[in-house]
């Protein structure tokens, strides 16, 4: 692997841990800590080499997975005429500006964890 692959790896696991630390004031913290921080842990053994590509692509499908459950959301915000934005506050009446920003961050994670997968290393050693 290269230099600049492997410093991508190691700085975008920072960033995910990050975000992870983030999600303490979330209505569902545990989802996003979780998802974020595999999504870190399968990018830091990306970098390091480590054969865990398993765990990358586990991590993509389950990141794509949430965002199709939030994806309804995502069209309702995308057709509305009401005026809400996404920086307007999270409210009942408004429930797709959540499911907005959780397809987004759904994403996010879904897209680390394949940028793992393409830094892991493709067949473990053998015997």
């Amino acid at each position: 692997m290269n230099r600049g692959k492997k410093i991508a790896c190691f700085a975008l696991a920072g960033l995910a841990f990050l975000f992870a630390a983030f999600q303490y004031n979330d209505p569902d913290p545990w989802i996003w800590i979780a998802l974020y921080g595999a999504a870190g842990v399968s990018l830091m053994l990306g970098g390091a080499q480590v054969h865990a590509r398993w765990l990358a692509w586990t991590v993509a499908v389950a990141g794509l997975a949430f965002a199709a459950w939030c994806s309804p959301g995502v069209w309702q915000y995308l057709t509305n005429e009401d005026g809400q934005t996404l920086a307007n506050a999270m409210s009942k009446e408004h429930p797709y500006i959540e499911e907005t920003r959780e397809f987004g961050g759904a994403m996010i994670a879904a897209s680390m964890a394949l940028f793992a997968a393409w830094c892991s290393p493709g067949k473990p050693p053998g015997p």
